[in-house]
C-alpha cells in the first residue's frame, strides 16, 4: 500500500471553522493552509536569491572597479612612449667613438712611454755634457692659449766623440741656460741614445698622455656600468 506524504487539503469553510474556533486571524480568503505555507516559503526563496544576487552584483561591481583602477596603474604603451634607435643608443654611440680614438692614442702613446723606460734602463754610462743652445719655438698665433716654448741642446763626448743631442720636450719657461753644465747617460751600445740626469720632462709628460688615453679609452666599459647599476 502506498501512503501519500501530501499534507491533507481542507476545504475553505473547514478552515473558516477551525479558525475561529482556535481564535486564529486568517488573512487569506481563498486556498488551503499548505498552499500558504508553500507560498510563504517560495516568498523566502525568493528573497533569499534577490539577496545573493545583489551580493554578487556588488562583488561584480567592486571587482570591475578594482579592475579599472588597477589598469589606470599599468603603463600606457602608445606610439609616445616608443623611442627611436638613436634615443635609446646615442650615449652608447658617443661614448664608443671616445672609447675607439682613446684606444687607438692610447697605443701610441704607451708606445712611447714604453721606448723612454727603455732608454733610461739602457743608459747606464755617465759623461759631462753642456747646454750650447736653447732652440725659441714661437707660440702659434691662431692659438690664444699658445706661448713661446724652448728645446735645449746638448753636447757631450764619448771616446773623443762628440754628441750633439737636441731635447725631445720643449719647455715654458726654458729649464735650462746656454752654458750650463749637466751630466749626460748614454748607452754604451749606442752612444747617441742619452738622457740627462735628473730631467723627467719626457717620462711626465709621456705618462700624463698615456694616462689621459686611458680614460677616454674607459668611457664606454664606466657608462655601461653605470647604466647597469640604475
Amino acid at each position: 500500500m502506498i501512503r501519500s506524504h501530501r499534507h491533507p487539503i481542507l476545504p475553505v469553510p473547514a478552515v473558516d471553522a477551525l479558525s475561529d474556533t482556535l481564535g486564529i486571524n486568517r488573512s487569506f480568503h481563498h486556498g488551503t493552509v499548505p498552499c500558504m505555507q508553500y507560498r510563504r516559503r517560495s516568498r523566502k526563496a525568493g528573497i533569499m536569491a534577490s539577496d545573493n544576487t545583489d551580493t554578487h552584483g556588488t562583488s561584480d561591481v567592486s571587482e570591475s572597479a578594482e579592475g579599472t583602477v588597477l589598469g589606470t596603474d599599468r603603463p600606457r604603451h602608445g606610439g609616445g612612449d616608443d623611442r627611436g634607435f638613436w634615443a635609446r643608443w646615442s650615449w652608447a654611440i658617443i661614448c664608443g667613438w671616445f672609447s675607439v680614438i682613446g684606444a687607438i692614442l692610447l697605443m701610441a702613446s704607451a708606445g712611447t712611454l714604453v721606448g723612454e723606460l727603455r732608454l733610461r734602463a739602457d743608459c747606464t754610462e755617465i759623461t759631462d755634457g753642456i747646454v750650447t743652445q736653447m732652440i725659441l719655438n714661437p707660440a702659434d698665433p691662431d692659438e690664444e692659449d699658445s706661448s713661446d716654448t724652448w728645446t735645449p741642446v746638448f753636447r757631450y763626448g764619448v771616446d773623443g766623440r762628440s754628441y750633439e743631442q737636441r731635447a725631445s720636450v720643449a719647455s715654458s719657461p726654458p729649464r735650462y741656460e746656454v752654458g750650463q753644465a749637466v751630466t749626460v747617460r748614454y748607452d754604451p751600445a749606442d752612444p747617441s741614445r742619452y738622457v740627462v740626469e735628473g730631467d723627467n720632462a719626457a717620462l711626465i709628460l709621456y705618462t700624463a698622455i698615456t694616462v689621459m688615453c686611458l680614460g677616454f679609452t674607459a668611457v664606454l666599459p664606466v657608462a655601461l656600468a653605470v647604466r647597469r647599476r640604475r
